[in-house]
């Protein structure tokens, strides 16, 4: 479980970095998805802290991990979801902006039928 708790926001770390890219390198724009990282890191991180703090006899269901565990997750899938949205927008406005260009609408489905799959895995 632990390990998992910090796995996670590895792959958190490289789903922002990739909307970082794509919304060319602007800080603004991941500002919220790091804070929410951030704070599912350190909800994770007390997790850890008091699963290992239990004793042999101890139930997992104890009142700080009552706490704790809801707030990881939710972080988590707030994370997601931010970063997600803000990919599938940036990769809509750009289309947008093409459209002229483009003689089909299928490879703008498809790139974001992609998008929100990956988001989706990463949140599995």
């Amino acid at each position: 479980m632990q390990s998992i708790l910090h796995i996670v926001p590895l792959l958190r770390y490289i789903q922002i970095y990739r909307c970082f890219i794509i919304w060319s390198r602007n800080w603004w724009i991941v500002a919220g998805p790091i804070a929410s990282m951030v704070a599912s890191f350190v909800a994770g991180s007390v997790v850890a802290k008091e699963l290992s703090n239990l004793k042999g006899d101890e139930d997992v269901f104890s009142a700080s991990l009552l706490v704790w565990v809801p707030l990881y997750f939710s972080f988590s899938f707030i994370t997601n979801l931010l970063v997600t949205s803000l990919i599938c927008l940036r990769l809509w406005r750009v289309s947008r902006g093409v459209a002229s260009l483009r003689t089909t609408t299928r490879s703008r489905r498809t790139v974001a039928i992609l998008t929100v799959r990956g988001g989706v895995m990463i949140s599995l």
